[in-house]
């Protein structure tokens, strides 16, 4: 509903997120994001803060109890992962989807963070964390294990698996690739979703609620993944 209020008071236009490049620095394009932006759409519970010196919220509606890797005590705010592929800047509601809304995923659940040196899940667009370091001859690169990203999934700005089409057929670009299904922690994978259940629970952009279980095909999850290949 809060995302239906956004884009209705919006013109139609959706909450996107950018592409950051290193080439961009230091003016990167700044947008808020799905779940920051939809806040005063929504009756979103902001009483309580994760971190009283970053001020970091901790919002019930996006926290996922069974999530095995939520600590109160650490960064990492959200249970849940937008579909960068539905979420880029400038797409809107009315001709940004024609493989339909309800053919297209919004929102995964995902574990808060990964362990092994894997990222957090930050809330807003801009909480990006890249580990810069320098090559031999001084220009600056990114390793893509950030220690603090956005809530997202398939996003091209990290080395997130992503859906690959050819045509009409769209695959992951790591083989056989799509979700994990309750992981243990140090078997979580920040490229992909995770859930703790036996099914995956997504949102897809016309508010409806499909369950995933560990049997899709690739092929068909990563069709959904994408808004506007005519799979």
């Amino acid at each position: 509903m809060a995302i239906r209020s956004f884009t209705g008071s919006n013109n139609g236009k959706i909450p996107g997120y950018a592409i950051f490049r290193l080439d961009q620095l230091p003016f990167l394009p700044r947008s808020e994001g799905l779940f920051k932006a939809i806040l005063p759409y929504g009756d979103f519970d902001l009483s309580k803060k994760l971190n009283q010196n970053t001020g970091t919220y901790l919002i019930p509606a996006y926290l996922n109890e069974a999530d095995p890797s939520f600590d109160m005590t650490k960064e990492g705010n959200i249970s849940l992962g937008a579909n960068y592929q539905a979420y880029q800047l400038g797409m809107r509601i009315d001709h940004s989807y024609p493989d339909g809304l309800s053919n297209t995923i919004s929102i995964c659940e995902k574990y808060a963070r990964c362990t092994g040196g894997n990222p957090l899940v930050g809330l807003a667009d801009y909480q990006i964390g890249f580990h810069q370091e320098t090559d031999k001859i001084g220009r600056p690169k990114i390793l893509y294990n950030p220690y603090l990203r956005r809530a997202t999934f398939a996003d091209p700005t990290y080395d997130d698996v992503l859906p690959v089409s050819k045509g009409r057929e769209t695959k992951s670009s790591i083989a056989g690739k799509i979700f994990q299904i309750k992981p243990a922690l140090d078997q979580c994978d920040y490229r992909l979703p995770q859930t703790p259940f036996e099914t995956m629970v997504t949102c897809m952009m016309d508010g409806s609620v499909q369950l995933l279980n560990r049997r899709i095909s690739p092929a068909v999850f990563w069709a959904q993944v994408t808004p506007d290949i005519g799979d």
